[in-house]
């Protein structure tokens, strides 16, 4: 049996009209693992040093991420809301458990990619379980 569970992303303003131009709502479904707990990349990338040698590692890293069942959730710049913090690229990737993730993370396929990402950009990564 497979568990989802669904966001609705929160709008608002007082004109009707605007509403009516909003439909159909926007909804982010998320799908949770067989463990029940899907696992996140996030990685902020602070500067791309070199942009043609960063797109040939995104366009390889979808690849290696279809045959491990990630998904790239975003990858795009942060806005501030609380705080300062207003990442130049957040990307956010999702796989079906941690294992999976790990899995990705340690094959040879990607391995031979990290080296491309860290000489084309600076960032920071982390793994985080979902709940």
């Amino acid at each position: 049996m497979r568990t989802f569970r669904c966001h609705v992303k929160p709008f608002r303003h007082n004109d009707v009209s605007v509403w009516a131009s909003m439909l159909p709502l926007h909804i982010h479904v998320i799908e949770i693992g067989e463990n029940g707990m899907a696992a996140f990349v996030v990685a902020e990338i602070f500067e791309v040093t070199d942009p043609d040698r960063m797109a040939a590692y995104g366009k390889a890293t979808a690849e290696t991420l279809a045959k491990h069942g990630g998904k790239l959730l975003t990858a795009n710049p942060g806005r501030a809301v609380e705080g300062d913090w207003a990442p130049n690229r957040l990307v956010i990737l999702q796989f079906d458990n941690m294992d999976a993730l790990e899995t990705w993370y340690n094959s040879p396929e990607y391995q031979a990619l990290v080296i491309e990402r860290q000489a084309s950009s600076r960032a920071q990564m982390i793994f985080v379980d979902g709940l």
